[in-house]
């Protein structure tokens, strides 16, 4: 999540609003910087700065080359920070006001609590601004090409991920995926950090769906049936299609390397008709030699020649699938 594009009217309204103009959960100040474009202004002119000081050193000689390249990513980091913060307060104030979300946190032994958001939230989901750390592919149109390879499954809080994610605290607590329970009845026994860990990993993806289920970038996740919007499962594959396809330019292409991809349900038709109206699908399959072999033997085994022939369950996960999806010149701004 985060701005691919930032609408500066709305920007503006911000930074006029004054100190007296309160919003869900942020009293939101007049910004250090007062437009977007001031943003990008100066990080663009700090970098040519930073350039041209690295040269400088650089033609006297003194101060090592990993010196001066140290120099330069502590300064440029430093001034990403400062621009970081500054576009979470706006995405606070688009998911809060424009997109009306309230931080939904479970509880142990009752119904979630909903409060208003706050900055901390928008930035423990790390944002990812592309019109900032992109500016200039995103002015000129997008991407020309994006490839990917995205995670499988749902959208959704996994025991295996979270074990992963904090491994810090699930390796001292002893807390494997096969001990760990996720009832709200096992957590209340359970280590009480563990629990609070556990409870606050749902509460990101919650709060993320809820962005994604309402936010225009996905607007073809979910299908809408006589004005009310369906809210069906979200699955990474899809996800990874449509904000691909929101990077390119026209007629940009996207690459994305997945096992495979079902079109067949009624929320997966939204998007599919999406792209067959505003690009040019394509797909290539990539199966090794020996899955070929293995089709064969399937083939004897099913004629009665080879019974013994081994079934394609397990060779059939090594299949690579290529959807190419190429943005047409006319295709629709989101």
């Amino acid at each position: 999540m985060g701005f691919i594009s930032v609408d500066e009217e709305r920007f503006d309204e911000i930074n006029t609003a004054g100190a007296g103009s309160i919003f869900q959960g942020n009293l939101l100040q007049p910004l250090a910087a007062d437009s977007y474009q001031t943003i990008l202004s100066e990080k663009n002119i700090a970098l040519e700065h930073y350039r041209s000081r690295a040269q400088f050193l650089a033609e006297t000689n003194s101060i090592p080359a990993y010196a001066r390249a140290a120099l330069l990513r502590e300064q440029i980091l430093e001034l990403d920070q400062k621009a970081q913060e500054k576009l979470d307060t706006l995405l606070l104030n688009h998911m809060s006001q424009q997109l009306g979300i309230r931080y939904r946190k479970r509880q142990l032994t009752d119904k979630p609590q909903r409060r208003p958001l706050m900055l901390e939230d928008i930035q423990h989901l790390n944002p990812f601004h592309w019109g900032y750390h992109f500016n200039a592919v995103v002015r000129r149109g997008g991407f020309d090409i994006v490839v990917c390879r995205p995670p499988n499954g749902a959208f959704k809080p996994t025991v295996a991920e979270f074990i992963q994610r904090f491994s810090d605290i699930t390796t001292t607590k002893g807390v494997t995926e096969k001990t760990f329970r996720t009832s709200k009845a096992s957590l209340a026994k359970g280590d009480i950090d563990v629990s609070r860990t556990w409870l606050a990993y749902q509460d990101t993806y919650a709060n993320v769906s809820e962005y994604i289920y309402r936010s225009d970038l996905f607007k073809h996740q979910v299908p809408t049936i006589e004005g009310k919007q369906i809210r069906n499962p979200l699955f990474w594959k899809r996800l990874f299609i449509e904000q691909c396809f929101n990077l390119l330019r026209d007629s940009g292409t996207v690459a994305i390397v997945i096992s495979s991809i079902s079109w067949q349900d009624e929320a997966a038709q939204v998007l599919k008709t999406f792209l067959e109206n505003e690009a040019d699908l394509s797909e290539f399959t990539n199966k090794p030699a020996e899955d070929k072999a293995a089709e064969d033997k399937l083939g004897e085994a099913k004629a009665g020649k080879n019974p013994k022939a081994p079934t394609l369950q397990a060779t059939n996960e090594r299949t690579i699938l290529i959807s190419v999806i190429t943005k047409r010149s006319d295709s629709q701004p989101l």
